[in-house]
């Protein structure tokens, strides 16, 4: 993630520092690096000055960059920084350009999908993108929506989706919903926190480290008169000045040939999530056979593990995945290419650590709970 970065043309800004950076440090590091160190600390982050002096690359604050990025700091025996506070972080210490990857600590028994048909992109596109939307220097942790009718004048498909990155310094991540019911009609640009996740199911997601989403046969149908959405998740850590940003998703779309795909949400709803640990479980039957091609596993941010198996019609279990160490900012597809028959039953469920001191429920919000998987399915070959 620091491949390109040169720290010899950053230095982070003080106002930034005190703003954003200096919190996170008093709540997660300073227990240790504090002046003077305490338990075996090697050095402060108390001090501005201090962190920036030395040789780029070699300063404290490039130290710090690498170390929490890479998740050995603090140890793990540690409150672990929230990712969006650590993208907060890891971004003021590198002036924007660097944001570290949410994967790290999230481990899955499936393979992530990789794009795969190079051609595609010879394809007719359009794009999805925030409208020149201004960032504050102070903006962290924000959900903004864009939508827009899709431009086309007769059914597609749509065969391929991938990110247009305007400003990295501030982009954290992106996701594309379909609307065919036209519910954000009048509203072209606001705020996601009430984001209609049952009406404007979700197509794409990217994070940093996110390839295209591609399919080998077929697609996702659109229509004329349908809307489409990208929501971006932005996050000023490094107090950008002068922000105005247009990134989003480029949608390429072909003739309606071969597998129609529709995206499903498989999981519970209408669930509780009481104080401590807590699951979610939901059964559903295959009423006939299809394909599950790939699928992306979705909580929210009191979510630490989710899986999903097959129960066969003779009784026997498969693993679909089993996910540990869920991030709320990894929302990744994985590729299952699994064969679902007439009677089969597909087994989901969520694990949840609630710590907030407060009772939690299933709903839209953010501050809510879902437990889904959005997946890929289609009717076999």
């Amino acid at each position: 993630m620091f491949q390109g970065y040169d720290p010899a043309a950053c230095v982070p800004d003080q106002q930034a520092y005190v703003d954003v950076a200096a919190p996170i440090l008093d709540t997660y590091c300073n227990g240790c690096h504090s002046d003077p160190p305490a338990f075996g600390a090697p050095l402060p982050l108390t001090d501005y000055d201090a962190l920036i002096a030395g040789i780029p690359g070699t300063r404290p604050v490039d130290r710090l960059a690498h170390r929490s990025s890479a998740r050995t700091m603090p140890p793990p025996s540690s409150t672990q920084l929230p990712h969006t506070d650590l993208d907060s972080l890891v971004a003021w210490a590198t002036c924007g350009e660097v944001h570290p990857s949410p994967d790290v600590g999230v481990s899955i028994n499936a393979e992530v999908y990789q794009a795969s048909v190079p051609d595609l992109i010879d394809l007719p596109t359009f794009d999805v993108v925030a409208d020149d939307y201004r960032v504050e220097r102070d903006t962290l942790d924000m959900y903004r929506c864009f939508a827009m009718d899709v431009p086309v004048d007769e059914e597609r498909f749509i065969r391929r989706m991938q990110v247009v990155v305007d400003d990295a310094r501030v982009l954290h991540h992106a996701v594309l919903a379909i609307d065919p019911d036209r519910v954000t009609e009048g509203r072209d640009e606001f705020t996601c926190f009430d984001f209609p996740y049952r009406e404007t199911p979700f197509l794409y997601a990217w994070a940093p480290g996110t390839d295209a989403f591609d399919f080998e046969d077929g697609g996702l149908r659109i229509r004329p008169g349908d809307r489409i959405v990208v929501q971006i998740h932005y996050n000023n850590g490094a107090g950008v000045v002068g922000v105005r940003d247009r990134s989003g998703i480029r949608v390429f779309h072909g003739p309606v040939k071969g597998t129609e795909w529709f995206m499903r949400d498989l999981g519970p709803t209408g669930f509780d999530v009481p104080e401590g640990t807590s699951e979610a479980c939901n059964e559903t039957k295959v009423a006939e056979p299809m394909m599950l091609l790939a699928g992306m596993p979705h909580m929210h941010q009191l979510g630490v593990e989710m899986h999903q198996v097959v129960e066969r019609r003779d009784g026997l279990f498969e693993p679909v995945f089993d996910l540990e160490g869920w991030n709320f900012e990894s929302q990744r597809f994985y590729r299952y290419d699994r064969r679902l028959e007439k009677g089969d039953r597909l087994h989901t469920w969520c694990v949840y650590d609630n710590q907030t001191g407060a009772p939690s429920q299933y709903g839209e919000a953010t501050t809510d709970e879902m437990c889904y998987h959005f997946a890929y399915v289609g009717s076999p070959p």
